[in-house]
């Protein structure tokens, strides 16, 4: 049992603790689960654990590891009147810091789904004016299309993450996967978009007798193949690391393991490196004309 199941386990059954250490069951960010955890298991005499016999030397195990990280030694060690006292306290700061720690995490989810809305809002506004209007149908128009799109998708795949995050939810990879399945191969595609619309901007630059004899609809249509096969091939990486008998937190980066973060963060960075180096090149060009 890791740390976080363990505390929602401990949440869940703190009324058999006795009356101080009630808790109503809310969901909690993880990084509040373990500080629960912390206060609960350490001033929790452990008899008073009614658990089976495997919940028990579990536990045990936690509290013995949190002792020795503490380092307490025996001259040090308080009477029992003081660490009577001492447990309140601990306790009821654990519970404060729970509420202060709650409402700030409600502010940051707010501001989110606020900037949520205004992005959603403004990619809109663009998909409609492209529909509407004919002159601003161009390659260069339709990749701002396929960016709306995909920075929409990822919007949505970011409030889920978010929300997975804060309720730490336990899957296996498997199923974590095919949830974000989709917002990892949106992230990948709008990185491309970004780099297809750079290296339009250096096409109508350095050669454009034959930006223009290229058709929308053909740039179009290479542009989508090329995304599709290449988010295609990202996500099928991704897929082939994850094992479904592996349990724990569900994140759209929880299912990347050492090996594929690091091909993630290498094919992120030579898009984000060639993205530069085309502007800086588009930039001097037009500097020494």
């Amino acid at each position: 049992m890791g740390t976080i199941a363990m505390a929602d386990e401990l949440i869940k059954n703190s009324h058999k603790f006795g009356d101080q250490y009630r808790i109503s069951n809310h969901s909690f960010p993880p990084i509040l689960k373990q500080k629960f955890a912390d206060v609960i298991v350490m001033t929790i005499p452990f008899e008073q654990l009614r658990y089976s016999r495997s919940d028990r030397s579990t536990l045990l195990a936690y509290q013995n590891r949190e002792l020795e990280n503490n380092s307490v030694s025996r001259s040090g060690r308080p009477s029992e009147g003081n660490a009577n006292a001492s447990t309140l306290v601990t306790l009821m700061s654990g519970v404060d810091l729970l509420t202060i720690n709650a409402v700030i995490c409600a502010a940051v989810c707010l501001v989110q789904i606020s900037l949520a809305v205004a992005g959603i809002f403004g990619h809109s506004c663009i998909l409609y004016a492209t529909c509407k209007t004919k002159e601003i149908q161009t390659k260069y128009g339709m990749l701002l299309v396929q960016l709306s799109i995909t920075h929409i998708v990822c919007i949505f795949g970011e409030l889920l993450n978010a929300a997975f995050l804060v309720s730490a939810p336990v899957l296996d990879e498997s199923t974590c996967f095919k949830i974000f399945a989709v917002l990892s191969a949106s992230m990948l595609w709008q990185s491309i978009i970004m780099l297809a619309i750079s290296i339009d901007l250096l096409c109508a630059i350095v050669v454009p007798l034959l930006y223009r004899d290229c058709t929308t609809r053909a740039c179009v249509t290479a542009n989508v193949l090329l995304c599709g096969v290449l988010s295609a091939a990202y996500t099928f990486i991704i897929y082939s690391a994850t094992r479904s008998e592996k349990y724990g937190e569900c994140s759209v980066y929880s299912v990347q393991h050492d090996t594929v973060a690091l091909f993630v963060g290498i094919v992120n960075c030579v898009i984000a490196f060639s993205q530069v180096l085309i502007y800086i090149t588009c930039f001097t060009i037009m500097y020494i004309r």
